[in-house]
């Protein structure tokens, strides 16, 4: 799950990111997205999700947007605050700093597969 979650927006990588309120309006580019992601989840988690574990990563996905908000952008959004496992960090960190932590994650939870 800690590998889906690292990877949940991998098709970003072949297409732009495009914000939930525009993107709910394109049906194409949901379509093109969903088809992405599934190829990078069988690329390196060997087999598609479950309707549970993308509902897991969706519900994790909103928990951080709710505390980015209210970090970053001092505004709350709705929803109740989620309780974090961890303590998110929303400091500026060099990009190679962020690569280097993303890529030792990424080899450690490979392992686990």
């Amino acid at each position: 799950m800690q590998l889906a979650c690292l990877l949940h927006d991998g098709s970003e990588a072949y297409i732009s990111d495009i914000t939930r309120p525009v993107k709910k309006h394109l049906k194409q580019y949901i379509e093109i997205e969903k088809h992405l992601q599934d190829q990078v989840y069988e690329r390196f988690l060997f087999s598609p999700l479950t309707e549970e574990e993308i509902e897991q990563i969706g519900q994790i996905d909103d928990d951080i947007l709710i505390w980015e908000f209210k970090t970053i952008m001092a505004r709350k959004i709705e929803g109740t605050m989620p309780s974090m496992k961890s303590n998110p960090v929303f400091d500026f960190i060099p990009f190679k700093e962020v690569e280097k932590e993303f890529m030792d994650i990424f080899q450690k939870a490979r392992r686990l597969v």
